[in-house]
């Protein structure tokens, strides 16, 4: 899969012979690119229904401003599909549950984090009043759907995604070698690359991790 196209990495490159040879290395290198990042993102790039659980613990992670943060295992979560968030006192109880309000909830769908601001918007509680020392479930949709007329290109791919993926894979191809995590991808991308792809990095020190 390519979160690009071959031809725009080409013309991105300014490549000037467009043999076989040379498109198949290019596109050995876009592939190579797609993996590393979804790496260094910590995020899948593939459409899938995912299931994440937590366990929501002031005691582990205190609450900033009384707010409880979810980072999900997955980032690209899609607008458009349900996103529903559960809590229950037992991990077996979780399906069985009611979806939380959402209306007070801040989703940032490409870096995959739920901020709950508040419990109830009817009586106004802070989630850590509320939801502390309880095990949570979000349930969601992720990633890109693929063209596969268009040489397996995922659909919808953020501008910003697609540059990284391009700048890296020329970087990949006229190097060579591996660029799996961020200070060899920064080495071959160049600085302007490693800029851009630190607004991006998944790193998010006071949210809950999923458990499973």
């Amino acid at each position: 899969m390519k979160l690009s196209t071959v031809s725009a990495v080409v013309t991105r490159g300014g490549l000037i012979s467009t043999s076989q040879d040379v498109l198949a290395k290019v596109a050995a290198s876009l592939e190579s690119a797609t993996l590393h990042l979804s790496a260094i993102l910590r995020t899948g790039f593939d459409r899938q229904e995912n299931l994440d659980h937590f366990w929501v613990d002031s005691l582990d992670k205190p609450f900033p401003n009384g707010f409880i943060r979810l980072r999900l295992t997955n980032g690209f979560v899609v607008p458009d599909e349900d996103l529903e968030v559960r809590f229950a006192y037992f991990l077996n109880e979780l399906p069985t549950r009611t979806p939380v309000n959402l209306s007070h909830t801040t989703i940032g769908y490409e870096k995959g984090l739920v901020v709950m601001t508040e419990a109830d918007p009817l009586v106004g509680l802070l989630p850590r009043r509320t939801f502390d020392q309880m095990f949570a479930s979000v349930t969601y949709t992720s990633g890109f759907e693929v063209d596969e007329e268009a040489d397996d290109v995922y659909i919808g791919v953020p501008d910003w995604l697609r540059e990284l993926a391009e700048v890296l894979a020329l970087g990949i191809y006229r190097e060579g070698g591996k660029c799996e995590d961020k200070d060899k991808a920064c080495k071959c991308g160049g600085p302007s690359f490693c800029a851009l792809l630190e607004k991006y990095i998944r790193w998010y020190p006071s949210a809950f991790s999923t458990i499973i």
